[in-house]
């Protein structure tokens, strides 16, 4: 016999050593098989709980620790159209609204006090359009005005580039507090299927709905 429990014989075939400890004892291996099924579900256990000790203990150090990212938003999916900053934020602010009148602040981290309206309030939005065309254009002609006095050549291509119109690809958001930033996530989250199919139905109130 091997190491590993194995052998060969002279004709080539090869034969497992099979431990014959407690056979036909079946008190002792239904004793055995209780005591590893507790084992394991204990682990599991252990594991869910230490997973939920650590999602709390995260929150709190982020509470200590305030970035911009606590009250920032990037949408990465906005409508091509929409374009105008102040439909954003009016948009954004009755979400927020919404979702808060209905569901309080201590679902979302707060004291569970009534929310203020700095809670609903959205400090600045900035809509990213996909004219980096234009932008560069503009960038070459500072520099092109450094060197030489003409730049009536880039000039027409400049003002060729503004009359286009142009998509909206990103929606930057800064909110007032962390709890109208994550008023605005929770209101606006929904699963990936139905963001991939677009469903309306998705979300908890037409409300939330941009248009």
């Amino acid at each position: 016999w091997t190491n590993n429990r194995l052998m060969k014989s002279d004709d080539g075939l090869i034969f497992g050593l099979k431990n014959t400890c407690a056979e036909g004892d079946d008190d002792y291996l239904y004793a055995r098989g209780i005591v590893s099924w507790v084992a394991t579900m204990f682990i599991v256990i252990a594991l869910l709980v230490f997973g939920e000790y650590q999602r709390k203990l995260a929150v709190e150090f982020d509470e200590r620790n305030v970035t911009a990212t606590d009250f920032s938003i990037e949408m990465k999916n906005p409508p091509k159209d929409a374009i105008d900053a102040d439909e954003w934020k009016a948009y954004l602010e009755n979400a927020a609204a919404v979702y808060l009148k209905k569901n309080g602040t201590s679902a979302l981290g707060g004291n569970g006090a009534a929310f203020s309206a700095r809670d609903s309030h959205i400090t600045a939005i900035t809509v990213a359009l996909n004219n980096h065309e234009l932008i560069n254009a503009l960038i070459a002609r500072r520099k092109l005005k450094k060197r030489v006095k003409s730049t009536e050549k880039l000039d027409k291509q400049i003002e060729h580039l503004q009359k286009r119109t142009y998509d909206a690809t990103r929606i930057f958001i800064s909110c007032e507090t962390e709890i109208g930033q994550r008023a605005i996530l929770t209101a606006l989250s929904v699963s990936k299927i139905g963001l991939s199919k677009n469903k309306t139905s998705a979300l908890d109130d037409e409300s939330y709905l941009f248009r």
